[in-house]
């Protein structure tokens, strides 16, 4: 005889097709919306029939039977004499209801042997797609051993389980996926039974689509309608998660809730650390009798235990049908910002139709749909600067949709010619040492950036930041000179890969860029492809030792002139020493060109780190990075307005040069240096008059004498026109002392003193 599923099958796949061909508002079918998955769920009325169908027969009576008879063995830890006989029994109730591929699925723990039990439904064709629903049989007293009854942990588990199979037998349900039905020993001493089971499916090349959990499902304080469900998930299971959330909301009364990221406590976590998609049932409200003598079926709610079967079941039957969703969807800027390029990875569905790929301003709320049978679509038409939402979904023969995969993304022409935009990360602090206001920052970057075209982006503020943000600058500065706040960073990824793609220059100096962009916390860490910080920063590893202490950056080239603290700016409790510096190092393609620098030995804990890169530099054709593992605005003010000067001009070719143009003066002078006495680095200024006949030509030399009148160093030697310039000198080659500069310009000739104090 046909089963009630297979009839309704027939019918909705005819109902699933004429739907598809009818003009209806996208916004109308979509499920209920969770925050923070990128995946919108989609569902038609054809699927959830045929759900309902199937679960009405969960039957309250069979769910208390299978928990009664498991809650009779007194005992089923690991180490329990009858753990066999246990076995045994839920083998012969698969067995029992037609499933003809059983089998006690056997590994050692110690000196036991234990003992899974695996019951397979094969799909009606030919596959290699595995479906596990799975729980643990096992239960433990931490009082009395001997004495477990286990009925909510997890009975209840095993109970939903075998109910399911039940009832796809009964109904002669004919999968499109191999279902197997796993009930796992040795979960409570540590998941033995799914680590040894996953593992062993990963070693085999075993497909599994996806592994459904079920560990403890039946205590609710509550009446059915008031109860709680949890739905756990896991990291790159979101369309699965997006389905369980839809069954459970939508075929039963609970309250559902998407709860524990990752969870490690039940047997779904061996799955998901080998890879394969997995969700995990849960009650919301915890039992007061875990892994108690009273954990018996009088304490349990078996209404409740059944309601979350049907969501477990209706989950099941969507994940088979459904097509799985598209994967590495991408998107980019195609014809000046004016449309979107959209490629994602071909469709592995043996009965792919097409791919639905949708259009709107709001997510899950699309306008426009588009069909097509390549892996890739240009989509036309779109308004530069504007978000839009896109999704991309897969559609099988039969007409079932898979989940829609989301991403957001705004088109722009990037026009890279607005000079340079400061990207401000630092929090407001209170002015004192080492904890800047807002002002004190921002005004140090102003005056480091003098003579620049300069605008200012408050991340902190903004709390986010857009490739509409960054498009028009040549040049973007980011900077954190505190740790308060690491987060904007790896926000901004996707935006920042756009920008470089596009060919702009940057610049990151902060405290610790692999926990800024890659949320990093282990030291010492690797980084490969697919990673922005080794993709686009060129950094392929980083260190980090407690306690050390940073004073400055050696510089690794000649055309880079060291930095050191601002001993102003730092505590003289870490004698002027930064803490929190990370060492970066760079792939292949980049050169390191700072080392870490510290006055401690390096034997030292505090010196240990000595030596080590602490900046990268990538100058490629396509774009242009470099990266500061620790904060200008703590370095000697001078040092690093040189650094500025030498990267702005001659490495990324932003106008105005390392001496600047301020305005064009009356007369010749020559002022005093500024700092002085100063350690090692002084700013000098001079001016040229625009009256000089000679003015556009005039040769103009500035050299720096010691008192013996032997001349050390030479800043300036060609022509100048009119205008006042600056200039640095670094001293840090010559010894403490007295020290003259003079400037010659045509006729005129100046001399000043200034002291080297170290």
């Amino acid at each position: 005889m046909v089963s009630k599923l297979t009839a309704f099958l027939s019918l909705f796949i005819l109902i699933g097709n004429l739907y598809s061909q009818i003009e209806k508002p996208l916004n109308s079918r979509l499920g209920k919306e969770y925050s923070g998955s990128s995946d919108v769920f989609i569902t038609s009325g054809d699927i959830d029939s045929l759900v309902y169908d199937l679960i009405e027969d969960v039957n309250e009576d069979s769910v208390e039977y299978f928990i009664q008879s498991l809650q009779d063995f007194g005992a089923r830890y690991y180490d329990a004499a009858n753990r066999r006989e246990v076995s045994e029994w839920i083998l012969n109730k698969f067995a029992g209801f037609g499933i003809e591929d059983v089998k006690l699925d056997s590994f050692t723990l110690g000196n036991s042997w234990q003992y899974n039990v695996v019951a397979t439904i094969p799909a009606t064709e030919p596959t290699d797609k595995v479906f596990v629903v799975g729980a643990h049989h096992d239960s433990i007293n931490r009082n009395n051993l001997t004495n477990a009854p286990g009925a909510d942990d997890n009975a209840s588990g095993t109970a939903g389980v075998l109910e399911i199979a039940r009832i796809l037998t009964e109904n002669n349900y004919q999968p499109n996926a191999n279902i197997k039905f796993v009930t796992f020993a040795a979960e409570e001493v540590g998941l033995y039974g799914s680590r040894d089971f996953a593992k062993k499916a990963k070693e085999s090349g075993m497909n599994i689509r996806l592994m459904i959990n079920h560990d403890m499902i039946s205590y609710s304080p509550y009446s059915v309608d008031d109860s709680r469900l949890a739905i756990n998930h896991y990291s790159g299971s979101e369309s699965f998660t997006e389905i369980a959330l839809y069954c459970a909301d939508n075929f039963t009364p609970f309250q559902v809730y998407k709860e524990t990221l990752n969870s490690s406590g039940s047997d779904s976590y061996s799955f998901f650390q080998e890879g394969f998609n997995s969700v995990y049932f849960e009650e919301h409200d915890f039992t007061p009798f875990y892994h108690t003598n009273n954990d018996k079926l009088e304490n349990n709610n078996i209404p409740f235990c059944a309601e979350v079967i049907k969501a477990s079941c209706a989950t099941l039957i969507y994940s088979l049908v459904m097509p799985a969703p598209v994967e590495n969807m991408n998107l980019t800027d195609a014809n000046e910002g004016t449309s979107i390029y959209v490629e994602w990875q071909p469709s592995s569905e043996t009965d792919f139709k097409e791919y639905k790929i949708y259009t709107g301003k709001s997510a899950g709320n699309y306008i426009h749909q588009l069909t097509t049978t390549n892996s890739n679509i240009l989509i036309e038409g779109v308004d530069v600067g504007t978000e839009y939402f896109v999704g991309v979904s897969v559609v099988n023969q039969s007409g079932y949709e898979s989940s829609i995969v989301e991403k957001s993304f705004i088109p722009y022409n990037f026009k890279l010619d607005r000079g340079i935009l400061i990207v401000d990360e630092t929090a407001d602090g209170g002015g004192t040492i080492m904890k800047p206001t807002d002002e004190e920052v921002d005004e140090y970057y102003t005056r480091i950036l003098k003579g620049y075209k300069v605008s200012e982006f408050d991340v902190i503020k903004s709390e986010a930041l857009s490739v509409a943000d960054i498009g028009d600058y040549s040049t973007v500065i980011w900077h954190g000179d505190d740790l308060a706040n690491l987060t904007a960073g790896s926000q901004a990824v996707e935006d920042l890969k756009r920008y470089l793609n596009a060919g702009g220059n940057f610049i990151y100096s902060g405290y610790l860029p692999s926990k800024a962009f890659e949320m990093n916390n282990n030291y010492p860490s690797e980084f490969e492809k697919g990673d922005f910080i080794y993709d686009y920063l060129k950094i392929e590893r980083v260190e980090k030792s407690v306690g050390t202490r940073f004073v400055g950056s050696a510089s690794s080239f000649d055309d880079y002139e060291d930095m050191y603290v601002d001993t102003l700016k730092t505590k003289k409790s870490l004698n002027y020493h930064l803490q929190n510096i990370e060492s970066i190092y760079a792939e292949s393609s980049a050169q390191e060109i700072y080392y870490y620098d510290t006055q401690f030995d390096s034997t030292s804990a505090q010196g240990v780190m000595k030596g080590m890169p602490v900046a990268v530099e990538y100058m490629g054709d396509d774009y242009k990075a470099i990266t500061l593992s620790f904060p200008l605005y703590y370095m000697n003010e001078s040092e690093v307005k040189m650094f500025i000067d030498k990267v702005m001009v001659e490495k990324f070719d932003e106008p105005t040069g390392v001496e600047e143009i301020l305005q064009v003066p009356i007369a010749f002078s020559l002022s005093q240096n500024y700092p002085n006495p100063f350690n090692p680095t002084t700013t000098i200024e001079y001016s040229i008059p625009a009256i000089s006949e000679l003015a556009h030509s005039e040769l103009v030399s500035l050299k720096i004498h010691d008192v013996l009148g032997r001349e050390v160093k030479t800043l300036v030697d060609g022509y100048r026109s009119a205008g006042t310039y600056k200039t640095t000198f670094n001293a840090s080659a010559l010894t403490s002392g007295v020290y003259f500069y003079t400037l010659k310009a045509g006729q005129y000739v100046d001399s000043k003193k200034m002291m080297l104090v170290k």
